[in-house]
């Protein structure tokens, strides 16, 4: 470790204060043609950068893959992913790794890292490849490797204030210039137990603050918050539906992401999925989203909660996230409004079914704009299905040697 601030090895290779490193160069959709992008979006999504806010990166993020450290062709499978139009993947060495394969998922992270880093020479990764870890070792290994910059950052299970604390030290140690960024994990029974959740919360929110640069997002652990209380949802259910969980959310949502600290939460994962037998032969409007009226209504639900990104265990998944994303033109034009009204007021929406106010609606308006940067707005009278179908059917060449997770 070194101390002072100093780069020295493989990270003075990396990274230098005077040419930051480009850490994600992300764009949905970037992977079907110009005119198809051009017939379904009326604003098609943008490219978004490292150097962008932490709401448009992770709304350029969509629908994040966890992918285990432990895949026997972890990086081709990253690349598929890529070229598949997924744009985040958190490579996992915790709960989807067996302790008997730790040793080699390891490998794997490190082989993965010097492999991109040699594939994405000179250009900005296409992905934000995030590393879930298992303790700070796993991150120090990492940062240890001449291709570091390929990471966007990592994830900190099982995580509170304290250890928010010593993983922010840690990295800090390194003194990375434009460094990988930390999100931490709030799945631990502290955070849902009524007795315990306010002073979980406020030593939480007290790291942040001092780690804000430090952190791009909270995520929300809702398959552990779940386990500790010997439940699991079931396939037609979500978080909104199981009191505990939602209670825990709406609190984690109602400390950390609101003045001062303003920090944004992620949705938390979606578990089902019924993959077909074969994405590179399957026809899109059949391809198995047996699941998709209750991923869409989580995902408005997310929303609605003031969520962004969202974690999902398959690539139809990630998909079905990226295509409900985009903004709605009505949505467009309100958010667009009430933005420009400077004196406050109220007025008819765009399609005369609601009331804009500018002042209650500012945040609204601010978060819809940013979303239709990274995510496009799409044109009147074009559906998210379609989008969903045209992005199958794109990313089925990709899929053929991806295996089931």
């Amino acid at each position: 470790m070194v101390g002072g601030g100093d780069l020295v090895g493989p990270l003075a290779q990396a990274q230098s204060a005077d040419s930051p490193v480009i850490r994600w160069r992300l764009r949905l959709w970037g992977n079907l043609d110009l005119a198809v992008n051009e017939r379904l979006f009326a604003v098609a999504p943008e490219y978004i950068y490292s150097h962008d806010s932490s709401r448009a990166a992770l709304a350029a993020m969509g629908g994040t893959i966890y992918v285990p450290a432990s895949r026997p062709n972890l990086t081709a499978d990253v690349l598929r992913l890529s070229a598949m139009g997924i744009t985040a993947a958190i490579v996992d060495l915790e709960d989807s790794v067996p302790d008997r394969s730790l040793g080699p998922a390891r490998k794997n992270v490190l082989d993965l890292i010097q492999q991109l880093s040699l594939r994405w020479a000179g250009t900005a990764p296409p992905m934000a490849i995030f590393l879930r870890v298992r303790g700070v070792e796993d991150m120090m290994a990492s940062l240890e490797e001449a291709g570091i910059s390929v990471l966007a950052g990592f994830v900190l299970p099982k995580c509170d204030g304290k250890r928010l604390n010593i993983f922010a030290s840690a990295l800090a140690s390194y003194g990375i210039h434009d460094g990988p960024l930390l999100m931490p994990v709030v799945e631990t029974i502290e955070f849902a137990h009524a007795n315990m959740r306010h002073d979980a919360l406020a030593s939480f929110a007290e790291a942040l603050a001092k780690h804000r640069d430090k952190v791009l997002a909270v995520r929300f652990g809702a398959v552990d918050l779940a386990g500790a209380y010997g439940t699991r949802l079931d396939s037609d259910m979500s978080v909104y539906d199981v009191p505990f969980l939602a209670a825990a959310l709406g609190d984690l949502v109602s400390v950390v992401s609101a003045p001062p600290l303003s920090m944004p939460v992620t949705g938390s994962v979606h578990e089902f999925y019924n993959e077909p037998e074969d994405l590179t032969s399957t026809p899109a409007s059949s391809h198995g989203i047996v699941r998709l009226s209750v991923l869409a209504r989580e995902v408005m639900l997310d929303r609605a909660s003031g969520l962004w990104s969202k974690s999902v265990v398959h690539p139809t998944q990630a998909l079905i996230v990226n295509a409900l994303s985009p903004v709605a033109w009505s949505d467009y034009q309100d958010a667009r409004n009430i933005a420009a009204a400077q004196d406050g007021g109220a007025d008819a929406s765009h399609e005369r079914t609601r009331m804009n106010e500018a002042r209650p609606h500012g945040d609204w308006a601010a978060s819809t704009l940013t979303r239709a940067r990274a995510c496009g707005v799409l044109r009147e009278g074009v559906r998210a299905v379609e989008l969903l179908e045209i992005g199958l059917n794109a990313a089925r060449p990709a899929s053929a040697g991806l295996v089931r997770q």
